[in-house]
């Protein structure tokens, strides 16, 4: 009798092992899928109305243009002259555009010294640069882009605010 008490309970325990490993692992899935899910492209309107939100002052924004060129929309942080730090909302005309302005980009950053990271996935790539006391960050989403080359002192702010956007 002892002995099959005994089984019986190795047994249960086993499947309740098995049990937590199934969930661990549909955790570890699930946190997965949503770490690399699409970044959705975003308006010049909303990344005026997050730049508002963040209290950043819309600077330039092109909205009388052909419809072939490029829309472009500066946020940034003042000192009430003068920007201090700013970042660039490009929306072009195609994919293609988007594209290679992000490498042209990026090539300027590699000249400079420092770390950089790289990502790109589902069409859309990312990358960023500290170095030679500047924060460099450009990011690609479909049609659209950031851009910012800032002093590094100001880096927590913007990647808060890319951050806000999505970006």
């Amino acid at each position: 009798m002892r002995n099959d008490q005994f089984r019986k309970g190795k047994t249960t325990t086993r499947n309740n092992i098995k049990k937590i490993a199934a969930l661990v692992l549909s955790a570890i899935t699930l946190f997965a899928l949503c770490a690399c899910s699409s970044k959705t492209e975003i308006t010049r309107e909303t990344f005026e109305a997050k730049a508002k939100e963040k209290g950043l002052t819309v600077a330039a924004s092109v909205t009388d243009k052909p419809s072939n060129a490029m829309d472009v929309t500066v946020v940034g942080m003042t000192d009430g002259t003068s920007f201090v730090w700013q970042v660039d909302f490009c929306r072009f005309p195609t994919a293609e555009e988007a594209r290679t302005a992000y490498t042209s980009s990026k090539a300027a950053f590699d000249e400079s010294s420092g770390t950089s990271s790289y990502t790109e996935r589902n069409g859309q790539a990312t990358y960023e640069k500290n170095g030679d006391g500047k924060f460099m960050y450009v990011s690609r989403v479909g049609t659209t882009l950031v851009y910012v080359n800032i002093p590094e002192q100001y880096k927590s702010a913007a990647k808060d605010f890319i951050s806000a956007i999505g970006y």
